[in-house]
């Protein structure tokens, strides 16, 4: 009892010094389940997805963000823009996991917890045709000293040489609800915020794909129209684009770009970071992790997430690294942990997680002995991080080592926690 008492004394020490209110930590729970299992079926299982509070030793659900009546198909937490973005498409019954009644996107300003629900049209009709909105091709923009949203309406029916797009671009104004037509060009102010910082909700990963011109030496934004579609990007003086697959935009916050552009070996990954401060490429080389596994999450100047992950079949009787611990029990927010990383996500995690400081150039690794790991926040050189069931603090000292990490809760529901956040910051 007095060992937990002083935990919790320091944890307050610390989040007070910080300038931080124990009483505002808000986490959020929920598993993005509108998709698809590996053998090519839909997952006919919804959980719910909230924010949570703690209160003494438990979590307790403060605001439902999506209810069982419909699919999450993604959950996305802008640290930079205190926005947290939520799409939900609607079931056709209870019985019945195919969406097709439309999807609602819920925003909400984590500084105040004031939300918004807007209504995404699911088919647009544009050129005499019908084009339909793909719920992953949705992004986040800062546009006008506003935040806004870019959707891909797509048709791939229309034939090649006929004059009509593939790909339409719709621009979704919050402040007055406005959907116009647009152009890829409004890409060049996309918001990129990478993955949850695990290998868990591999459809969740937000960026922007570019395509590579070759022969130009320069990236563009994916378009079957014919107009200017360049990405406004300065490359590393001489680098000269390695793979006709061109680059994925990972980060793209108001201090830096991340892109990856598949350059790996059989045990490393290269990404490229422009500090837009001082207009400087840097690279950051890491442990092979299996492409499309782009796992990264920006915190301000801290780049964090997960190291050394493949997505290999388990050989019989092999265990991932911490299984021996797991529930078999789903919760009211996600599936099992086992059922999650052997058959949904599927991947192995050697249990190592880093920070980068993209000022300093600190790089920063520890390993948790769990598979089931992630870093949920990064703030005032505090990180938060999540072992299976319990989350933990620690300092960052000097930038360049982490400190000795605390206890900050241990609970049922802590599996399901992917972002966290401070209300009123």
């Amino acid at each position: 009892m007095k060992k937990g008492l002083l935990f919790l004394l320091f944890i307050t020490l610390v989040l007070l010094a910080n300038g931080q209110v124990l009483d505002n930590i808000r986490f959020i729970a929920g598993y993005p389940n509108y998709k698809y299992d590996l053998a090519g079926g839909e997952i006919d299982e919804v959980y719910n997805s909230a924010v949570l509070k703690p209160q003494g030793d438990s979590l307790v659900q403060e605001m439902l963000l999506c209810d069982s009546l419909n699919n999450l198909s993604y959950l996305r937490y802008y640290y930079s823009y205190h926005n947290i973005t939520a799409l939900l498409a609607q079931k056709k019954n209870i019985d019945n996991s195919i969406a097709d009644q439309g999807y609602k996107l819920i925003v909400m300003d984590t500084r105040t917890m004031d939300t918004s629900v807007m209504t995404i049209p699911k088919t647009i009709i544009a050129y005499g045709e019908q084009y339909d909105f793909f719920d992953r091709r949705l992004s986040l923009l800062y546009d006008k000293m506003e935040l806004s949203y870019v959707m891909k309406y797509e048709n791939f029916d229309i034939p090649e040489k006929k004059e009509k797009p593939e790909i339409l671009y719709i621009h979704y104004y919050p402040s007055n609800l406005k959907i116009e037509i647009s152009n890829p060009v409004i890409y060049r102010s996309v918001i990129a915020s990478g993955s949850s910082a695990t290998p868990y909700l591999f459809n969740n990963i937000d960026g922007l794909k570019l395509q590579a011109d070759l022969e130009l030496n320069l990236l563009r934004i994916p378009s079957s129209l014919d107009i200017d579609s360049i990405y406004p990007l300065i490359l590393p003086q001489g680098f000269i684009l390695p793979s006709i697959y061109g680059a994925n935009l990972i980060i793209n916050s108001p201090l830096a770009e991340v892109l990856y552009f598949y350059e790996h070996t059989d045990t490393t990954v290269t990404y490229r970071i422009l500090n837009k401060k001082t207009k400087q490429w840097n690279k950051l080389v890491m442990g092979r992790i299996d492409q499309g596994k782009l796992i990264m999450k920006d915190f301000g100047n801290w780049l964090v997430g997960c190291n050394r992950v493949s997505t290999t079949s388990l050989s019989p009787g092999e265990k991932l690294l911490g299984q021996d611990i797991w529930k078999a029990e789903e919760t009211l927010y996600s599936p099992s942990t086992y059922k999650l990383l052997t058959e949904y996500e599927h991947f192995y995690s050697e249990g190592y997680m880093y920070l980068y400081n993209i000022d300093k150039k600190k790089y920063i690794e520890w390993n948790t002995g769990q598979a089931d790991s992630e870093i949920l926040m990064v703030k005032n050189d505090i990180v938060y991080y999540r072992v299976y069931d319990t989350i933990y603090i620690a300092s960052i000292i000097d930038g360049e080592k982490l400190g000795s990490s605390n206890l900050f809760i241990k609970n049922k529901d802590v599996p399901a926690i992917h972002f966290m956040f401070i209300k009123g910051e």
